[in-house]
């Protein structure tokens, strides 16, 4: 009796119903129809039949077939079954709430298997006519490990491979948790486009955070699709912060605060006010005086160690710089009294805070003397705006390269 076993690129007909039990357990699931024995054989009478794996006990055979059709063949074994055309499978099941869904499975001979749920079929079926595609032209790509891991995985691992490794890796922890913990955070990385990269921009801007503060976030984010993309094999990612340039903050312009009037003064007094109070011994008011007198920057305060000074010839040495390269600061009698004032520590260093802590205090200090708009990185902006004003032109522009973008422009 034959048997005619429809796909949809095309049918085989077996002439042996033997065949049906190592079919079935080859493919998990598939519809025969099966002309009835007497119709008519014009118009011939189909009864169809469904073999499942996981409804239907088939048995297997210890003996091999092989079916031959033009540009098809289809081998069956003791071993299973391996396809050597395009055949993909879709398999209908009961999804959240009962819902139907359609379960699309994909195998191919050298390649991984391959599954995947959807609402609809022929969204099922679009999926896999393009994977198909792909590996008929040799450009697939898995993206089952990019499907599989989450953005707030990706982000785990990242601030251990990669996080870890840099100067601003703890400053960096922060902006990983608001990730994991926003709505992108359970989203697979393989899901993420350009239009929920946009919105989540929108809501940032909406709680208020600075543009600067949603420029880090977006870097941070697109360095992760590119890490992932380079070095952990999810070569079919497209980094979705690339497709909304258009569309980040705009950055506002250089700031030009400086002190003003009896600003200066008034901040030094709520500065040593404030290191009389409870937190005394915190030294912000030296730290502020440092800071006008030397022009350097937060985290370069922070990391002061007492043998990078060599008082001989006045000058203090910055080992690691925001630029990577090492710097000699030049310190003038008011910066080497503040540094006579201070206690030494017993771990070499000269300030006893991190630079977040610097940041509050500064914050508290200038909320007690009445200044507004002021931040403690302007300081560094007054020093240079300072030093040029002392300093002769004629002098300045003698002064080599590198040495007058030290003095004023690199900030």
């Amino acid at each position: 009796m034959p048997i005619l076993l429809a796909f949809d690129s095309g049918a085989v007909c077996l002439n042996n119903d033997r065949l049906l039990g190592p079919l079935a357990q080859s493919v998990e699931h598939l519809t025969f129809n099966q002309v009835v024995a007497g119709s008519n054989p014009a118009r011939p009478t189909i009864k169809s039949k469904t073999y499942s794996r996981s409804t239907y006990a088939l048995p297997r055979l210890c003996c091999n077939f092989v079916v031959t059709e033009p540009q098809k063949r289809i081998e069956w074994s003791r071993r299973g079954y391996s396809e050597r055309y395009n055949m993909a499978s879709f398999i209908p099941r009961k999804g959240p709430g009962g819902k139907r869904v359609w379960q699309a499975h994909i195998r191919r001979r050298g390649y991984p298997a391959l599954v995947r749920t959807f609402d609809a079929k022929a969204e099922a079926e679009a999926w896999a006519a393009t994977i198909e595609s792909e590996i008929a032209r040799g450009t697939f790509v898995s993206r089952a490990e990019a499907e599989g891991t989450t953005l707030a995985e990706a982000l785990g691992r990242y601030a251990v491979e990669v996080s870890s490794k840099k100067k601003s890796g703890t400053r960096e922890s922060s902006t990983i948790r608001a990730w994991q913990e926003s709505v992108l955070g359970p989203r697979a990385l393989a899901s993420i486009r350009g239009k929920d990269i946009a919105q989540a921009v929108r809501d940032l801007e909406a709680r208020g955070l600075a543009p600067n503060s949603i420029r880090i976030r977006l870097a941070l984010l697109s360095h992760l699709f590119n890490t992932a993309r380079a070095a952990w094999g999810m070569e079919s990612l497209t980094n979705p912060v690339d497709l909304v340039k258009g569309q980040r903050p705009k950055l506002p312009g250089g700031r030009t605060r400086r002190l003003v009037g009896d600003e200066q003064a008034r901040l030094l007094a709520a500065a040593r006010t404030y290191d009389a109070g409870p937190r005394a011994g915190i030294g912000i008011a030296g730290i502020i005086t440092w800071a006008i007198e030397t022009a350097m920057r937060r985290g370069e305060i922070a990391a002061m160690r007492w043998d990078h000074l060599d008082r001989k010839v006045r000058v203090l040495l910055i080992p690691e710089t925001k630029t990577g390269a090492p710097r000699r600061v030049p310190l003038s009698t008011a910066a080497l009294a503040v540094l006579d004032a201070l206690p030494r520590r017993l771990d070499g260093r000269v300030w006893g805070m991190r630079p977040d802590s610097i940041s509050q205090a500064f914050e508290r200090v200038c909320k007690a003397a009445g200044i507004e708009g002021l931040t403690f990185h302007d300081l560094r902006h007054e020093a240079t705006s300072r030093l040029f004003e002392k300093t002769d032109p004629a002098t300045l522009f003698q002064t080599p390269p590198i040495q007058k973008i030290e003095i004023k422009w690199r900030v």
